[in-house]
């Protein structure tokens, strides 16, 4: 990041853009595509070396491997490349720069979030294409279901991605991809855990699980993966609700964030 990119484009906007254009080509110089395009070419690979199943068991079995990869790694990715470009960034003091042109402080966590997200979104995309094409050599067709299961993912990463700002404004880089990985995990689990306090039966555990589920991601909202394998319809409110819940929970820990690093000591 040079003065003269944040010279040129004034403006919140601006500034906010080339923070998060110079992320994106960081991004995708550190070779963080290697991963996207080696799980595209294991699914073509898997096209061509699953022969003797027949047509749906094949397809069933790619969009599956595909949706579910394109789940975990986007999730794992947003996390090491949010922890490597601010937490890295402010524990080692290369954000100092970019903060004295001035840009707020709030300017520089969007603009790295907004350009790690992009980078994660181009990897889905790959995945996605990797996929079509695997289909396609075993003569199987794509389906709208496995592109709303994309997009939910797209959301998903950018809830896991909010949680990774969070923690990297906060704590070290290490300890910021630790709890970024846990909140993953367990965000997947945030309903069982509910269910786990009501079989309890006790006022305290009940009110343990609830407090959990409803301040803690619940990202299993988000997995529509067995519904686009076996081509059931997807319910279109539940989408909607599915996106604005996942945009609201981002845009609150993105807030929390900004609050937290616009009143933190850097010196």
């Amino acid at each position: 990041m040079n003065g003269r990119s944040l010279k040129i484009k004034k403006g919140r906007v601006g500034r906010v853009g080339a923070i998060a254009e110079c992320t994106f080509l960081e991004s995708v110089r550190d070779r963080t595509l290697s991963v996207p395009v080696l799980l595209a070419g294991l699914m073509i690979g898997g096209a061509l070396f699953t022969r003797t199943l027949s047509l749906g068991q094949q397809a069933k079995l790619l969009q599956d491997f595909g949706l579910a990869g394109i789940c975990f790694f986007s999730d794992v990715l947003v996390i090491l490349a949010v922890t490597a470009t601010l937490a890295r960034g402010v524990d080692r003091g290369t954000v100092f720069p970019i903060l004295t042109r001035p840009v707020p402080r709030g300017e520089l966590i969007l603009g790295k979030y907004g350009g790690v997200l992009a980078v994660v979104v181009l990897n889905i995309v790959a995945v996605l294409a990797g996929l079509h094409v695997a289909l396609f050599l075993i003569g199987a067709g794509g389906s709208s279901g496995i592109l709303w299961a994309a997009a939910l993912s797209v959301v998903e990463v950018a809830v896991v991605g909010s949680l990774a700002v969070l923690f990297s404004v906060t704590c070290s880089p290490v300890v910021a991809m630790v709890f970024a990985g846990l909140m993953m995990f367990i965000g997947h689990a945030t309903a069982d855990v509910r269910e786990l306090a009501a079989r309890i039966g006790e006022p305290w555990a009940q009110t343990i699980g609830e407090l959990f589920y409803y301040t803690l991601p619940n990202l299993e909202i988000f997995d529509v993966r067995a519904a686009a394998v076996h081509g059931y319809p997807i319910d279109s409110g539940y989408l909607i609700w599915a996106f604005l819940y996942g945009i609201l929970y981002a845009a609150v820990v993105l807030w929390v964030a900004i609050w937290i690093f616009g009143r933190r000591d850097l010196a």
